[in-house]
């Protein structure tokens, strides 16, 4: 090993203003740098490291080696340049977990998930913003299986087969779509429209953009038409509002169309609060 040193003191606790090491250096305690670190070799430190300028590994296929030796189960991480892609190893799953390309400038996630921890964050697309938009920020993705219910507007109630009450719900950003198929066990004096309850609420925007158009079909009913019933999401609300069609508009009377036996079928689409 050759080191340069330009300036400094030497003593029990060397200090040195500027250093190149040619070859391997090893420190078995503590090191401080205060300015930058050139290493043509390795460098290998087994205490704490606290680098206050630059450092430089000026070799092929440069890597450092995180190793915890503190006695519990070994993990080992290397990062390393090579061929223009920065590579972050777990040595002891033989894995790349991380890579990120220099040619493409692509980051590939080769194991896991990657992870948004803090809520209000996520994927930023600014740079493509269109006119009129309001956010460019993929801030949340949920999916799952709500268990729905079916409540009377005006009085009544009607109970949902407990193997058949399941709708199955997506959210990407604050869009969420639902489908799903309830089948009706029994009611009792059902009066008025009926609600369906929704995972999530409905927004409430400018505008009046917060309403929605729901897809329903309801069969096995009393003496309406299948045609007939009309759905839709008002702002603001965690229910689809079931009608019936007249020839000019809805009407309240749609809860006294289901019985025992009576199938809903359902696909939404809204805007989440």
């Amino acid at each position: 090993m050759t080191i340069k040193q330009l300036g400094g003191v030497f003593g029990r606790n060397p200090t040195f203003n500027d250093v190149t090491i040619e070859g391997q250096l090893t420190f078995d305690g503590d090191i401080d740098i205060n300015s930058d670190l050139k290493v043509d070799g390795n460098l290998e430190v087994t205490g704490t490291s606290t680098l206050n300028g630059n450092l430089e590994i000026a070799k092929d296929n440069p890597k450092i080696t995180l190793n915890d030796t503190d006695g519990g189960t070994q993990t080992d991480f290397s990062i390393s340049a090579n061929a223009n892609v920065f590579s972050i190893y777990n040595e002891t799953a033989a894995v790349n977990t991380l890579r990120i390309f220099g040619n493409t400038q692509d980051v590939r996630v080769e194991t896991g998930n990657l992870v948004i921890a803090t809520s209000g964050k996520g994927i930023d697309f600014s740079a493509t913003a269109g006119a009129g938009s309001t956010s460019e920020l993929l801030d949340d993705y949920e999916e799952g299986l709500h268990t729905a219910t079916v409540v009377c507007g005006t009085s009544g109630t009607v109970t949902v087969n407990a193997g058949n009450n399941s709708l199955a719900y997506t959210k990407i950003g604050r869009q969420v779509s639902v489908t799903g198929f309830l089948y009706i066990d029994s009611v009792s004096s059902p009066v008025g429209y009926f609600d369906i309850s929704l995972p999530i609420t409905s927004a409430n925007l400018a505008g009046g953009a917060g309403n929605s158009a729901a897809s329903l079909i309801v069969r096995n009913v009393n003496t309406a038409n299948v045609s007939s019933f009309v759905g839709y999401i008002p702002e603001a609300s965690s229910v689809i509002r079931v009608y019936l069609g007249d020839s000019t508009n809805w009407v309240a009377d749609s809860a006294q169309e289901l019985k025992a036996v009576s199938q809903i079928y359902i696909n939404a689409t809204y805007m989440a609060a």
